[in-house]
């Protein structure tokens, strides 16, 4: 997979400056406003958000990693802020929340990501 550096700056600083991120690998497609994103595979990494040039080494080697998954068109790569780290993964786009939460329980995330809020459900509160 060929990783353009442009588009890698702009994964970078939006997952910074917005507390997260998420984009199509396949259509470039960056604003979704429906249905909830939840990680089904068990690719999830962590950095710490202090270390700007460890960061982009790292989603790199993980888009490049995870090139197959994320050339489906049903997937996205997903980063998100909290707590002083960034979490890395691939998710996909489900449009029931009951399903979400349920594919979410199943592969033992802590969260989903609404869509339609712009807000992150944790399991743990619902």
């Amino acid at each position: 997979m060929f990783i353009d550096t442009d588009l890698l700056e702009k994964i970078v600083v939006k997952t910074v400056m917005d507390g997260g991120y998420s984009i199509n690998m396949s259509t470039k497609k960056d604003s979704f406003d429906s249905g909830y994103f939840v990680s089904l595979d068990k690719t999830e990494v962590r950095v710490s958000i202090y270390k700007g040039t460890l960061l982009r080494g790292v989603i790199k080697e993980f888009l490049i990693a995870n090139s197959d998954l994320l050339s489906a068109p049903d997937k996205v790569l997903g980063l998100w802020v909290d707590e002083g780290f960034i979490y890395v993964d691939v998710a996909t786009l489900i449009e029931s929340f009951v399903t979400a939460r349920d594919v979410a329980i199943t592969n033992e995330q802590l969260a989903i990501y609404d869509n339609y809020n712009k807000k992150t459900i944790y399991l743990n509160q619902i």
